[in-house]
Parts: C-alpha cells; structure tokens; sequence
C-alpha cells in the first residue's frame, strides 16, 4: 500500500515485520539535498485522527526521523525506550529510525498535528551526539512547521537551503527544550557556580554532593547536560577563558594563570599548549581576538 503525501516523488511505503508496521519512503534525494546533509522527505499540515485513536494504532517503526507537532487535541505516546505517557498539546513529538512506537488521540479529543519527515547524515551525526532523542517535549501552540514544509515542496536550491536551516535551529530548540525539562535544577546551579568561579577546581565528589547524588549519577547528568564530564568541562572553561584575557589585556602569565586556580604557571602553560597548540607567550603575540573565538 502506498500513500502519496507531498508529490510523485515522495511516496511512503508501508509493510509489516514480525507484526510492526515499518515506513519507508521512495525519495529521490537531489545532488544538493546530498551535499546539504539533512533531506526533508516529505511533510503534512493539519492532520487530524480520530479521538482515542492510540487506542487501534498499531505499534510501528520508521526508516527516517519524525518530527510530529501536536498543535491542537490530547495526545497518548509509547515507544519501546520510554515507556506509556500522556502528550500535552503543544508537544514536540520525535521518533528515530527503527524505534517502535505509536501515539495517536486519547479520550474524547482527537490528535491533530503538522509534521515532517527527514533523514540524512546530518541527522544521524545529531543523533549519536544526544541532540535528537525519541520522545517529547514543549514546543508551544505556535504552527511552526508549515513554513517548513511550504519551502521543502519548492526545489530552488534558496528554498531548499533555508528550509533545511530553519530544521536544524527547530531540533536544536527541541533539544534545549527537553534539557530544561529533564535536568534537575541544582544541576543548573552548579554550572552558574563553576562559570563565575574560575579560580575553584572543584572536584566531582563535591558537585555530586552539591546536587544530592552519585558520583555516577552526576557525571552522567552533567555530561548529558554539557556534551563533557565535569573535569573537562571545568578546564576548557578555565582555558577558554585565560586565552580571552591573554588577548584583551597586558596581566603576566602568572598572573592569569593564577585567576584561573593554576598554583604552577608552567603547568599553566604546558595545558594551555596541549589545548591550543602553541605556548600562552605565542598566542598572545600570534593570535588576533577575532580569529581566537574560532578555537
């Protein structure tokens, strides 16, 4: 069975597998939209499905990403990963390829949306650096997606371009989203601390006690949050921050090294080279301040 969604071009296929419905598309994926990176398959406005509809939907995987936005109804989610949650209106709702999952109206609302299909190594790379999860959150009542889907159905390279940029800012909110969501706010407190104390070392015992949890816990809420274990996180600040002032003003080595909770300036410098490749003494006389904000 085949649906036409957005053109002759874009056709979703469904078959069954072990008894999971799994969506596939047949798109043709242009010379652009491969050096571009992110492919936006197809896309719906204003699809509504029945009330209690979750109900009779059949559990089912994809072979591309989906960004669902439930804009108006009540809504039910299940995926394998997460477990049964009701969505509230005004949810983000994502599923990667190859989860199984199904959502779809609850009670006596039905479960109306706009949505977007998309794949490509760009969305992979998101993927496996924690930027795109299954699962949902906050997005607003604001019908953000049709402009989306509106320039993806033009093939100009300008639309194309756009549409695929105005994607990336969109999962990249989403993701911001889910982080204010799910990460407790004494970790939130910690960061503030640590970013306008730079001369502490704090070890990760401390955080950990700070926010009433395991050391384990911790690094993995911590990194999960930031992209990085505390104890580099803590140093590519400290160093992020010394080659700022090594540019913007005339304080020795020593005394920078010492702002930042460095006892030893040659430790200082032997870190700063192995982060920056050359010496505190070369950056400072090599580097101009608008190529350092590259580093």
């Amino acid at each position: 069975m085949k649906k036409n969604v957005m053109g002759d071009d874009k056709i979703i296929d469904f078959k069954f597998q072990n008894g999971i419905v799994v969506h596939s598309v047949n798109h043709r994926v242009t010379d652009f939209q491969l050096n571009c990176g992110l492919w936006i398959l197809y896309g719906v406005t204003a699809y509504r499905t029945e009330c209690n509809s979750y109900i009779h939907t059949r559990q089912r995987k994809y072979e591309f990403y989906s960004l669902s936005h439930l804009y108006d109804g009540r809504g039910k989610f299940w995926c394998e990963k997460g477990g049964e949650q009701e969505i509230p209106v005004g949810s983000a709702v994502i599923i990667t390829p190859g989860t199984i999952n199904r959502y779809g109206g609850w009670g006596d609302e039905p479960y109306i949306e706009d949505y977007i299909c998309f794949a490509g190594p760009i969305a992979d790379g998101w993927k496996r650096a924690g930027l795109i999860t299954d699962g949902f959150s906050h997005f607003g009542l604001e019908r953000k997606l049709p402009t989306i889907i509106e320039l993806s159905r033009d093939p100009s390279t300008e639309s194309q371009a756009k549409a695929a940029l105005m994607l990336q800012n969109m999962l990249f909110d989403i993701h911001k989203s889910k982080l204010r969501s799910s990460v407790l706010n004494p970790l939130e407190e910690i960061i503030f601390e640590i970013k306008n104390q730079p001369e502490n070392w704090w070890t990760v015992e401390e955080l950990a006690e700070k926010c009433n949890t395991s050391v384990s816990q911790f690094r993995r809420n911590f990194k999960k949050r930031t992209g990085m274990l505390p104890k580099e996180y803590i140093e590519e600040l400290k160093l992020r921050h010394a080659a700022d002032v090594l540019l913007g003003s005339n304080s020795s080595i020593k005394e920078i090294a010492a702002t930042f909770g460095y006892r030893d300036p040659f430790h200082f410098s032997r870190r700063f080279k192995l982060r920056f490749g050359v010496s505190p003494e070369h950056y400072r006389l090599s580097v101009t301040p608008a190529a350092s904000t590259k580093a």
